[in-house]
C-alpha cells in the first residue's frame, strides 16, 4: 500500500508547477525523488512516463514508467491513455489497441482521446470504416468545442480517404 505523506504531496504540487513553468528536467528530478521515497507511487510513474514521452523524448523510459504506473495501480486510467498513444507512436498498433481498449474499462479515462487514438490506429491500417466508427464515438463523447473541431477534421479526412483508396 502506498503511503503518501505531506512531503510527497508538496513535491507533487511543485512538480505541477515545474511543468507549468516548462521545466521538465526539474519536474523529473522531483518525481525521481518521490519514487526514491515511495517506489510504487503510480501517479509519479505516470507523470514521469508522460514527461519522458512528451518533453524528454526518451520513449524507452516513458514506456517503463507507464507500465509501472499500471502495475502499481491497474485502474489508473491516464497511464493506459498515454501508454496506448506511445505504442502507436512506436508503430505497435495492435498492442496500442489492446492497451486503449483495456483503459476504456475504467472510469475517469478521457474517452474522446482514447476513441480518437483508436480511430487513428485503424486509419493508419487503411481500415477506414472502423476508423470512422471510433472518430464518431470520440465526437459523441466530446464536450470541448475546440477538440470537437479536431475530431470532425479527422472524420472528414478519413471519409475522403475512403473514396480515394
Amino acid at each position: 500500500m502506498v503511503q503518501i505523506n505531506g512531503y510527497i504531496e508538496e513535491l507533487m504540487i511543485d512538480v505541477d508547477q515545474a511543468i507549468d513553468n516548462n521545466e521538465p528536467k526539474r519536474a523529473r528530478d522531483m518525481l525521481e525523488e518521490i519514487l526514491s521515497i515511495e517506489p510504487s507511487y503510480s501517479i509519479a510513474h505516470n507523470y514521469l512516463g508522460w514527461l519522458y514521452m512528451y518533453y524528454l523524448k526518451n520513449y524507452d523510459l516513458a514506456e517503463s514508467h507507464l507500465r509501472l504506473a499500471i502495475k502499481f495501480s491497474p485502474a489508473y486510467p491516464a497511464a493506459f491513455q498515454h501508454l496506448g498513444k506511445l505504442m502507436a507512436w512506436r508503430n505497435k498498433p495492435d498492442e496500442a489497441r489492446l492497451i486503449l481498449e483495456k483503459g476504456l474499462e475504467y472510469e475517469g479515462i478521457y474517452r474522446p482521446a482514447v476513441y480518437e487514438e483508436l480511430g487513428t490506429i485503424y486509419e493508419m491500417k487503411g481500415k477506414y470504416l472502423l476508423a470512422r466508427k471510433y472518430y464518431k464515438l470520440a465526437i459523441k463523447n466530446c464536450i470541448d468545442n475546440n477538440y470537437l473541431a479536431t475530431l470532425r477534421a479527422n472524420l472528414k479526412r478519413c471519409r475522403i480517404k475512403m473514396f480515394l483508396f
